[in-house]
C-alpha cells in the first residue's frame, strides 16, 4: 500500500462517523429543496433556512476536519500533528497534502452543491472561486497553526486569534460579486490575487509546520525565559495556591465544588476566550434572519457549556473509564453529596455560558443590516391580528421570550444526561447515544416520507397546520410518559440506601418552583393572546428533567462500586 493510500484510509477511519453523518442530513437537505417549488417566496425562505443550519456546519467542521491532530493537545507546546505519523518514513509533502487535499474536496463539494441548489430552485449562478478558496486557505492555515509546534500553547491560540479577522476579511471578498456599486476591474483582480496569496502561503507554512515539527515534537524551548502571558497561565493552571491551608470551608460540599471549580477553571477560560468569544464575534457578523441568528448562537454556547462540564471530569489511569476518581470514589463523602455537588457545578456552568446569549444578541444587533432585519420582522409580527403592542414592544418581548426557552431548553439537555456521566459506564453512555441517534434518523425518515408525498406547496402547508392541531394531544401524551417516569425514579429513590427524604424534596421543590418562575414569566412576556398559562407552564415542565435528578445519587453510587 502507497504511503498516499495509507493516510488516506487512516483520515478515513478517524473521520467517517461525521462525514456520514453530514453525508446523509445534506442528502436529505438537497432532495428537500430541489423538491421545493420554484422562484416561490415561501419555499425560498425555507430553502435558505435548511441550507443554513445544514450546510453552514459541514462548512465549519471541514475548516477543521481531515487533519491528523488530537484537539486535547492543542493547549500544550508540542505539536498538534500525530506523532506516530510524524517518526514514520513518509515525505513531509504527503504528510502534509493528504488533510489540505480532502479540505479541499470536502468544501468543493458542498460549495457545488449549494451553487446546483441554487441554479436549479432560482437560477442564480453564483461565483465558486473566490468563497472556495477563502475557506480552504482558512482550513490551511487552521492546520499549519495546530500542527506548529510553539514556545507556549497560549501562543497557538492567539495565532488563532490573529487568522480569525484576516479569514473573516477573506470570506468577506466574495461579495464583490454582489457589491452595491460596481468594482473596478483592477480592485477584483486585487482581491483575487489576494485571496490566492492567502492560501499560497497558508500551504507553503503548512508544509514547513512539519519539518518543524519533526525536528522539534515537544516545543521550541527558548534559551531564555519568555514571561508575557506566562504567569497568568500557570495562575490559571495552579490546582492550589501557596495559602491552600486556610481555604476553610463549612461543608464538605462546599469544598469539593471549590476543588472542582479551581481545578478546571483554566480550561474553561481557555474555552471561554479562544472558543466562546471568536464565535459570538463570526456569528454576530452573519447575515442571516434574527430567530436563525439566535438559534445558531445558543446552539454553539450550548455545546461549549458542555466542554466546561466536561472538563469537571477528571481523567484516570483505569482501563475501564470512569468519571469518579480514585479518591474521591474512596472519600468519606456521600453519593448524594457527591451528586449534589456535581449538580449544582453543571447548572453553575450551563447558565454562565447560555446567559452569554443575549450578550450575542446585543453584539449581532449591533450591525445596522441586522437591526434593520430585525425591525423588518418586528413589524411583520405586529401585524398578526392576535399580537398587541407596537412593533418595537412586540418584538423585544418575543425576542425575551424565545432566548428564555432556548436557554430552558438547552439548560435542561445538559442537566438531563448528567447521569449517564455520573454512572460512568461506557455501556450506559453508548446505549444513550445510540437510542438518541435512532430516534433523530426515524423522526427525519419519518418527515422526509410524508413531505416526498406532498406535490403542492399549498397542500404541504395545509398539511402542517392540521397536524399542529394535534400538539395538545401530544404534549398530554408526553406528560403521561414524564409521570410514568417520574413514579418510577421515585421508587427507586425510596428504596435506595443512597437516597434520603431530604434529597427527593428538595429535587422536587427546586423542579416545581423552576417550571412556574419559567413559566409565568414566559407568559407574561408572549403577546400573543391564543398564548395561554397552561401552556407556557407544560414548556419547562417536559423539557427540565426531573426523573433523572432523582436517581443522580444511585448513579453516583454504581460508579463508586464498579
Amino acid at each position: 500500500m502507497s504511503d498516499n493510500l495509507a493516510l488516506l484510509r487512516f483520515a478515513w477511519t478517524r473521520h467517517r462517523l461525521p462525514i456520514v453523518v453530514f453525508a446523509v442530513m445534506l442528502a436529505i437537505t438537497e432532495c428537500f429543496v430541489l423538491s421545493l417549488p420554484i422562484r416561490s417566496r415561501e419555499p425560498s425562505t425555507f430553502a435558505s433556512f435548511l441550507l443554513l443550519i445544514t450546510f453552514l456546519p459541514a462548512f465549519l467542521w471541514g475548516v477543521i476536519a481531515f487533519d491528523f491532530v488530537h484537539m486535547n493537545d492543542l493547549a500544550s507546546s508540542e505539536t498538534g500533528y500525530s506523532h506516530f505519523l510524524l517518526r514514520m518514513p513518509i515525505a513531509e509533502w504527503k504528510l502534509a497534502a493528504i488533510p489540505i487535499v480532502m479540505k479541499t474536496l470536502w468544501v468543493g463539494l458542498l460549495w457545488w452543491l449549494v451553487c446546483l441548489i441554487a441554479w436549479k430552485h432560482d437560477g442564480l449562478i453564483m461565483p465558486m472561486s473566490i468563497l472556495f478558496v477563502s475557506i480552504v486557505a482558512t482550513g490551511v492555515w487552521v492546520s499549519a497553526i495546530a500542527w506548529r509546534p510553539f514556545r507556549a500553547g497560549w501562543h497557538r491560540f492567539v495565532a488563532f486569534a490573529v487568522l480569525a479577522p484576516i479569514a473573516s476579511l477573506a470570506v468577506a471578498g466574495t461579495g464583490i460579486h454582489s457589491a452595491t456599486s460596481p468594482l473596478t476591474t483592477f480592485l477584483i483582480l486585487l482581491i483575487i490575487v489576494g485571496e490566492i496569496l492567502f492560501l499560497v502561503i497558508g500551504i507553503v507554512f503548512a508544509v514547513r509546520a512539519i519539518h518543524v515539527a519533526r525536528s522539534n515534537v515537544v516545543g521550541k524551548i527558548p534559551s531564555t525565559s519568555f514571561p508575557i502571558g506566562k504567569r497568568f497561565w500557570q495562575w490559571l493552571d495552579q490546582d492550589f495556591d501557596d495559602q491552600c491551608s486556610r481555604h476553610e470551608h463549612r461543608t464538605a460540599t462546599n469544598a469539593l465544588r471549590w476543588h472542582d471549580l479551581k481545578r478546571s477553571r483554566g480550561n474553561r477560560v481557555r474555552v471561554l476566550f479562544f472558543l466562546v468569544v471568536p464565535t459570538i464575534l463570526l456569528f454576530s457578523m452573519l447575515d442571516s434572519p434574527p430567530g436563525v441568528s439566535l438559534f445558531l448562537g445558543c446552539f454553539m454556547l450550548f455545546v461549549f457549556a458542555n466542554s466546561g462540564i466536561y472538563m469537571l471530569i477528571e481523567p484516570t489511569s483505569h482501563t475501564e473509564t470512569t468519571t469518579l476518581p480514585p479518591y474521591l470514589a474512596a472519600s468519606p463523602l456521600s453519593s448524594e453529596e457527591i451528586a449534589s455537588t456535581r449538580l449544582g457545578e453543571t447548572l453553575s456552568i450551563s447558565l454562565r455560558f447560555m446567559l452569554m446569549s443575549f450578550l450575542y444578541f446585543v453584539i449581532w444587533l449591533g450591525f445596522e443590516t441586522h437591526r434593520e432585519a430585525w425591525h423588518r420582522w418586528a413589524t411583520d409580527l405586529s401585524t398578526m391580528p392576535t399580537v398587541d403592542g407596537l412593533p418595537l414592544a412586540s418584538g423585544i418581548r418575543v425576542t425575551v421570550v424565545a432566548m428564555v426557552a432556548l436557554v430552558t431548553f438547552f439548560l435542561g439537555r445538559n442537566l438531563a444526561h448528567l447521569w449517564v456521566t455520573l454512572a460512568g459506564r461506557t455501556w450506559i453512555a453508548i446505549g444513550v447515544i445510540g437510542t438518541l441517534l435512532a430516534c433523530m434518523f426515524a423522526a427525519t425518515f419519518a418527515v422526509s416520507t410524508w413531505f416526498f408525498k406532498q406535490r403542492e406547496w399549498e397542500e404541504t402547508l395545509e398539511a402542517f397546520y392540521f397536524g399542529v392541531s394535534y400538539i395538545p394531544s401530544i404534549i398530554g401524551l408526553l406528560m403521561g410518559v414524564k409521570a410514568i417516569g417520574l413514579t418510577t425514579s421515585l421508587g427507586l429513590a425510596y428504596r435506595s440506601n443512597t437516597t434520603s427524604i431530604q434529597w427527593i424534596q428538595r429535587t422536587l421543590l427546586t423542579w416545581l418552583v423552576g417550571c412556574v418562575v419559567i413559566g409565568v414569566v414566559l407568559f407574561a412576556l408572549i403577546p400573543d393572546s391564543r398564548a395561554t398559562l397552561p401552556m407556557c407552564l407544560a414548556f419547562p415542565v417536559l423539557v427540565l428533567p426531573v426523573a433523572r435528578l432523582l436517581v443522580l445519587p444511585i448513579a453516583v453510587d454504581q460508579n463508586r462500586h464498579r
